[in-house]
């Protein structure tokens, strides 16, 4: 119960991105990109398929569907659209990184809807690979975050 808890995190966090319109680093997509990792690598680790529990199976099912796929393609969108914001204003290797990484996970949520009724360990391997990427995710808006700000600060001085 406690990722649905995460869930709702992520949803504040998607939801804080989408509704923030400024082109300032700060109001990036980190905070989401880190919880939703968390939560996709912690469903990973303790729901594992390979224990044999009558009821993991039906757990993981009913979390893919009501909450996993809605949030990751809306994250993934979000996430898309942030990311195009921010290489119009801040052009660099690492935007096009990001860019790269966030494409895969929109791709990879949309292969969530595809493997919907599969198998469970399908499913298992996506949820790992949406956490990883939206791992790298992070760490990539957090190097990018210091670039920025960094750029900023020249800027700022150049005009006083």
């Amino acid at each position: 119960m406690i990722f649905f808890f995460f869930e709702i995190i992520v949803i504040a966090g998607i939801i804080l991105d989408a509704i923030s319109n400024r082109e300032e680093i700060d109001y990036s997509n980190s905070l989401s990109s880190l919880v939703f990792m968390a939560c996709n690598i912690g469903v990973f680790v303790l729901f594992n398929p390979s224990i044999d529990e009558p009821y993991l199976e039906v757990f993981l099912q009913i979390f893919y569907i009501l909450t996993h796929i809605p949030l990751s393609l809306t994250y993934a969108i979000t996430t898309l659209y942030k990311s195009i914001k921010h290489i119009k204003y801040f052009p660099s290797k690492f935007a096009w990184i990001l860019i790269c990484n966030v494409t895969i996970i929109f791709l990879l949520s949309i292969v969530n809807i595809f493997v919907l009724f599969r198998e469970t360990k399908e499913i298992y391997i996506l949820i790992f690979l949406q956490g990883l990427f939206s791992g790298i995710q992070f760490l990539l808006w957090m190097l990018e975050r210091k670039r920025v700000r960094k750029l900023l600060q020249k800027r700022r001085d150049s005009y006083t």
